[in-house]
């Protein structure tokens, strides 16, 4: 037995909205990427997880609302539910996601300009201090270093050496085969 048209309707518009729901999901991934600027690997595993996320969705959207059978206005009806969310709320969010964005950036500049600096002088200062100490530390030891390297033996005065490429008599280099 069939299900009647009514049911397909009811059908046909959940899947609209389940369509809508996952756009508004891929959403908070545009608003992260338009924040955040992720690199390209970052945002290759954003997608993977979506579309991942969307394929179980679906699976479990049909499952309930079709026994599991698949017909064509479901997927129809999502893929309408995703462009209508694009178009209308999508929009409205994306625009209201760069006017975040840059309110984001004026309040950490802001910060950075009045607060992480003042608060970070004493210690940059400090810091440079202990630089030049130690930088002076390390050109003594360097120096050390080298007048050590120069009193080591020289590497053809040692005995053996002067025998490495000399065949005693009686003796036979491996892997000859003589």
């Amino acid at each position: 037995m069939g299900i009647s048209l009514a049911d397909q309707t009811m059908d046909f518009l959940f899947s609209c909205g389940v369509g809508f729901v996952l756009g508004a999901f891929y959403e908070l991934f545009r608003f992260y990427r338009i924040i955040m600027r992720p690199g390209k690997v970052l945002v290759f595993f954003q997608d993977l997880f979506y579309w991942t996320v969307c394929g179980v969705a679906t699976f479990l959207f049909i499952f309930w609302a079709n026994a599991g059978e698949i017909r064509g206005f479901l997927i129809v009806g999502e893929l309408l539910g995703a462009v209508i969310y694009y178009c209308t709320l999508g929009w409205l969010m994306l625009q209201n996601a760069r006017l975040v964005a840059r309110i984001l950036h004026r309040i950490s500049m802001f910060l950075k300009k009045y607060v992480w600096t003042p608060l970070t002088k004493p210690f940059r200062l400090l810091w440079r201090a202990i630089r030049k100490r130690t930088g002076k530390i390390g050109q003594t030891t360097k120096k050390v270093g080298i007048s050590a390297k120069n009193r080591l033996k020289k590497h053809r005065a040692l005995l053996y050496n002067l025998f490495n490429g000399i065949r005693l008599s009686g003796s036979k280099k491996a892997g000859k085969g003589e």
